[in-house]
């Protein structure tokens, strides 16, 4: 595994999809974790549903296929579940800055902040 592939390791909670913040209420806030499994990265995502799967990371890009349970939640959520999935399938481009984790793909840009109430 590239050694910049370990500054991306951590638990996150989203901020934004593509500029739009995350509203607290009813739903939880999706959050992520990215760890090392071998010399590739293990992402587990909880947003409406849970995903999980493991990625190769590559010239600053995560990439791989997620398994994910598959009920339905708020289309906010299904926004995040549709970009992470699509996104990590076709090359997730991911940059770390200080305690904030981007992602984007396409369309797509996702900030997530590091969660400071889960143990990293």
């Amino acid at each position: 595994m590239a050694d910049d592939a370990k500054t991306l390791f951590g638990t996150y909670a989203l901020s934004k999809l593509n500029g739009k913040g995350v509203a607290k209420g009813e739903w939880d806030v999706p959050s992520l974790t990215l760890v090392a499994d071998g010399d590739n990265v293990r992402v587990h995502a909880n947003v409406s549903n849970t995903m999980n799967g493991i990625l190769s990371y590559k010239n600053g890009r995560l990439t791989g296929m997620l398994m994910t349970t598959m009920m339905m939640g708020p289309p906010f959520h299904m926004d995040v579940e549709r970009a992470l999935g699509a996104g990590f399938e076709k090359g997730m481009r991911a940059l770390r800055e200080g305690d904030t984790l981007t992602l984007s793909h396409d369309g797509d840009t996702l900030v997530f902040v590091v969660d400071g109430s889960a143990a990293a």
